[in-house]
């Protein structure tokens, strides 16, 4: 198969690191297509947080994409003289109040949405997860902690509760990799 070859990129708008770019690419046929992409320039980590007796820490936090709040799992960009592992657990940190010092990660590169988002980011488990002291959160972050069983946060996933992509692969991948939660496929 023949690649398309990009052509003239424009930034129709910036803001904290995140651009919308119009991509122009020429088709094997000679044919000329603007498509809008959204991109930045860091990678992001998405993190499924564990306690000791299988427990999920996640998020309930408002997006302005959706207009309501979406229960999703925490993440984050990963920050200049930084990187994903040190990042997850920041993130962890600041978005939960809970902290882990067993973090495998479990994929990397991995596109959010490759057709228009120019990002992929790294998932992580974190193991063993116990409260702390909340970092800081970003202005925007209305973010409100939550804790449930496994098979609570699965029957979410299941019901259409949960329904954010990235936190739906993300789970997915601990449970095909964490033997422990091989059970629940």
């Amino acid at each position: 198969m023949i690649n398309p070859t990009a052509g003239k990129r424009v930034v129709r708008y910036e803001h904290w690191n995140r651009r919308a770019v119009t991509q122009e690419f020429i088709f094997p046929n000679g044919e000329f297509r603007t498509y809008l992409l959204l991109e930045t320039d860091k990678k992001a980590v998405i993190i499924f947080p564990l306690t000791s007796n299988l427990d999920v820490i996640a998020i309930r936090i408002f997006r302005v994409a959706a207009n309501k709040e979406i229960v999703e799992l925490p993440g984050g960009l990963v920050e200049e003289n930084s990187n994903p592992t040190d990042t997850a657990k920041r993130e962890l940190e600041e978005e939960t109040s809970y902290m882990s010092n067993k973090m495998i990660r479990l994929g990397t590169g991995i596109w959010f949405d490759p057709a228009s988002i120019k990002v992929n980011y790294d998932a992580f488990l974190a193991l063993d997860c116990e409260p702390c002291k909340r970092g800081t959160l970003d202005d925007d972050e209305l973010i409100k902690t939550e804790r449930m069983p496994i098979g609570e946060w699965l029957e979410k996933i299941k019901t259409g509760v949960v329904q954010d992509n990235k936190s739906i692969a993300v789970t997915l991948l601990a449970l095909m990799k964490y033997k422990k939660l091989r059970q629940y496929l």
